[in-house]
């Protein structure tokens, strides 16, 4: 999980990390109050992102780069 320097940013990155889209909302939107710039949080986020794709890289030393990832495909439809 994503460990922010800054309360209202490590609440919306763990928000975010489980789907609780309007928690990541009002804790980002607290950051920017709080005189977080776009460019600041874009800036933080580029490191944090470059940090997980160190940190997540299994493969071997000098590259390429290999990641392991889940995902899950849901389709609804509506009853009739």
């Amino acid at each position: 999980m994503r460990q922010a320097a800054r309360p209202d940013l490590a609440v919306g990155w763990s928000a975010l990390s489980e789907a609780r889209w309007e928690d990541a909302q009002a804790a980002f939107s607290a950051a920017l109050a709080r005189d977080e710039t776009p460019e600041a949080l874009a800036a933080s986020f580029a490191r944090e992102f470059g940090d997980l794709a160190r940190t997540a890289n299994v493969g071997p030393p000098g590259g390429p780069a290999e990641y392991t990832y889940e995902y899950l495909l849901v389709v609804a439809r509506r009853g009739r």
